[in-house]
């Protein structure tokens, strides 16, 4: 029985019906979770589409008060009106058939006080006059928006060109109201009032509403102890919430709380969409159900068999190999393929392509080793150089003097004074100038021996870089705590006279006290001397003397590392060759390797600290910033010192 589990007839029928079953889930889920949900998400933004078209019938509805209360707030026979109260422009302008000619309820003129100098409210369609409390007006607090926006020095009563609209709440209803300060025809001012009109959303205003925007739509109570708020901008004519759905099996309604100026709810606008595109939806998807479920059973059959035997089988045994030869590393495994479609070439182009990795790495891999020894030898010729330039300056300098020394007229006055029968004032003379010439001889003679000792230094130092440069090649560097002062203080003895002569050296105050330092000393002398002599070369440069600058400060104590800053006043760095300044043949100087930086940057990398430069740009100088890790924590170094 086991034997015919593991059979491939056996394997892909219970592949196969496997796969059926799976097809059935998926076209299932799909159905459910995909398809069926973006026919109710159509419905839903056809809901949220019709409360949009329906906040937007409300908002023109209020547009259309604006040019209305505009045309009576821009009147000069207005702006008067509500100073002089005159009679005469009540008789002839303000009477109910004006307020039915431009279909309001609600007419007021109010001065800047907050006192209504006339008004009238009435019903439309015949029904008479109104009390204005009935439509919400009759008396204006100090405080009611509508007021303020009349009170001269107002800001909002700088906008003179379009009305102020909004809703309000009133004993009959909600009412739509638009507001306008009183200006002067030609829109001076200051503001005397302001002009209030307003149109009450009966039954017929709100089934005409319904009627421009094509929707079933109903104003509805707000609940008691409302909190919403509107989520729209409070410059907006119609400030709402956010509309929220309920949906049943027939209906989709879509409420939203519409607030008045103050943000206090009013009403909700409800609107009911039916759901006719969900129940479409649901008999089309059933169709397809069953449709595909047998097409899709036949079809899934063959092309599952067909891709079994030709593809996944040949790529499952591909893609094992190439995780074997990606963990490995064994780049002389081979597929071998011998199908002649394109998963065999793709076999044999991959084992052409293992191949010529292997011989890449190889190359690879001698042409690093080449590169590394033809760096390191740039590097500790670059150093040499360093190190022999000031050497033959004071070897030059001894040759020079020792040439000055009157050699010849003591070998003269010696011979002279050997001669028995020679004056005795010349005897004297001579004498005199033997000792003259010795105590001449003697002065060069410390000198002479002063610039040898030097010399000699120079010496060491470039037997020192050979010594670390073969312990280099054979072992590793020998690393110890090293006083940053004194190590800076050698370096500077060192540099060259004829870049000392044009350079000021200044350590900072702080450069004593700094903690101890774990490198190689070789290293960082070399390292220190190419800075200094970079910085040296860059005040030359400029012809006039200049100073450099040398402190010390911790980055930071969690971090153990001391900051060495050399701040030069040279020539400067360009902008566009500071970011590549630590590169490999990359140099400041026409005569220049390009070498120094580049070992240097790459040497203190190495041992665990880091270099890097600033620069204003050409005559500003340049800043060289080496950081370098503390020999110990400097809670410990500072204990030790106590």
């Amino acid at each position: 029985m086991n034997l015919r589990l593991k059979s491939l007839p056996v394997k892909a029928t219970l592949l196969i019906v496997g796969l059926f079953v799976g097809f059935g889930a998926v076209q299932f889920g799909v159905q459910k979770i995909i398809l069926y949900p973006s026919f109710v998400t159509l419905e839903q933004r056809e809901a949220e589409k019709n409360v949009a078209r329906a906040l937007d019938a409300l908002r023109r509805e209020l547009e259309l008060l604006g040019p209305q209360v505009t045309d009576w707030a821009t009147w000069d026979e207005t702006y008067a009106f509500v100073q002089d109260h005159n009679p005469a422009y009540v008789d002839a302008n303000l009477n109910a058939e004006a307020l039915e000619n431009l279909r309001i309820n609600y007419l007021a003129f109010v001065d800047a006080s907050g006192t209504a100098v006339w008004q009238l409210a009435i019903g439309l369609e015949g029904q008479g006059t109104l009390a204005p409390h009935e439509l919400g007006f009759a008396h204006f607090a100090g405080d009611d928006p509508l007021v303020q926006l009349g009170q001269p020095g107002n800001r909002a009563s700088a906008d003179r060109a379009h009305a102020v609209t909004g809703v309000r709440a009133s004993p009959r209803g909600p009412v739509l109201v638009a507001a306008q300060p009183i200006f002067k025809t030609s829109g001076e001012g200051p503001a005397r009032g302001v002009v209030i009109m307003a149109r009450l959303l009966d039954a017929t205003a709100v089934a005409q509403i319904a009627e421009q925007a094509n929707v079933d739509l109903a104003l509805l109570p707000v609940a008691k102890n409302s909190v919403a708020r509107p989520a729209n901008a409070a410059s907006s004519a119609v400030r709402h919430d956010r509309a929220t759905y309920t949906v049943t099996d027939a209906i989709a309604s879509g409420i939203t709380t519409v607030f008045d100026f103050k943000a206090v709810p009013i009403f909700q606008l409800q609107v009911d969409t039916p759901r006719s595109i969900s129940a479409q939806g649901r008999r089309t998807l059933e169709f397809a159900n069953r449709s595909l479920t047998i097409a899709g059973s036949v079809i899934l059959l063959a092309v599952l068999t067909m891709f079994k035997i030709t593809v996944f089988s040949p790529i499952a045994r591909l893609t094992a190999h190439a995780a074997h030869v990606g963990k490995s590393g064994d780049l002389d495994a081979r597929i071998n393929s011998q199908r002649e479609d394109e998963i065999g070439v793709l076999g044999r182009e991959f084992d052409a392509m293992v191949a010529r990795l292997g011989d890449t790495r190889a190359l690879l891999l001698e042409q690093s080793y080449k590169a590394g020894i033809a760096e390191l030898a740039s590097g500790v010729l670059h150093n040499i150089g360093n190190a022999v330039t000031p050497l033959r300056i004071k070897l030059s300098g001894l040759i020079s003097d020792l040439r000055q020394a009157p050699h010849e007229e003591v070998a003269m006055a010696n011979a002279e004074l050997a001669d028995p029968q020679l004056d005795a004032q010349r005897r004297a003379d001579l004498e005199q100038f033997m000792a003259l010439a010795a105590t001449e001889l003697t002065a060069l003679t410390q000198h002479a021996t002063d610039r040898l000792s030097a010399a000699l230094g120079h010496v060491d130092q470039v037997q020192q870089i050979l010594a670390d440069q073969q312990r280099f090649a054979h072992a590793e560097r020998v690393i110890e705590d090293l006083n940053v002062a004194r190590l800076i203080k050698d370096c500077v003895a060192l540099l060259p006279p004829n870049l000392v002569d044009k350079t000021s050296i200044a350590l900072a105050p702080g450069l004593e006290a700094a903690p101890l330092v774990r490198s190689s000393r070789a290293v960082l002398s070399q390292i220190l001397s190419n800075l200094l002599i970079n910085a040296a070369e860059a005040i030359v440069a400029t012809g006039v003397p200049g100073r450099i600058q040398i402190s010390a400060k911790l980055v930071d104590q969690a971090e153990s590392a001391l900051c060495i800053e050399i701040v030069d006043e040279g020539i400067g760095i360009e902008a566009e060759l500071l970011p590549r300044l630590f590169e490999a043949g990359v140099s400041t100087k026409n005569r220049g390797s390009g070498m120094g930086l580049h070992w240097s940057s790459n040497t203190i990398a190495a041992l665990g600290g880091r270099l890097s430069a600033a620069s204003d740009g050409p005559g500003c100088g340049a800043r060289i910033t080496l950081v370098l890790p503390l020999a110990s924590p400097l809670l410990t170094q500072q204990e030790k010192a106590a």
